[in-house]
């Protein structure tokens, strides 16, 4: 299970719209094992969005796991990872946080 920040989940969508990615991949590595980078595929994404404790709002979207893989898998288990929904210049990804304020506050930017 993977908790998308909502304000993250609309480039998601775009990515898909735009055809730059057909479906999401996900790589992942488990807390307790930082060295091994693991692969899968967004299988199912939530529809209402959830709150977590300090009321930040979130989408879970869920991948399967490789269980062939050498790893003792626990309920719970933190995990580190990152969604590849396509290419952006290093410019948009430095100011994307000025250009949502923006947005947020003045919409007609």
């Amino acid at each position: 299970e993977f908790r998308v920040p909502d304000r993250e989940f609309g480039y998601l969508l775009d990515a898909i719209k735009s055809g730059e990615v057909q479906q999401w991949s996900v790589s992942y590595r488990l807390k307790s094992d930082l060295e091994t980078t693991m692969e899968s595929n967004i299988e199912r994404v939530d529809k209402n969005n959830s709150f977590d404790e300090a009321g930040n709002s979130f989408i879970r979207a869920f991948a399967p796991v490789d269980k062939s893989m050498n790893h003792e898998y626990r309920m719970g288990q933190a995990v580190v990872g990152r969604i590849h929904c396509g290419k952006k210049s290093l410019f948009f990804i430095w100011t994307r946080d000025i250009r949502d304020f923006l947005r947020t506050n003045f919409f007609w930017i």
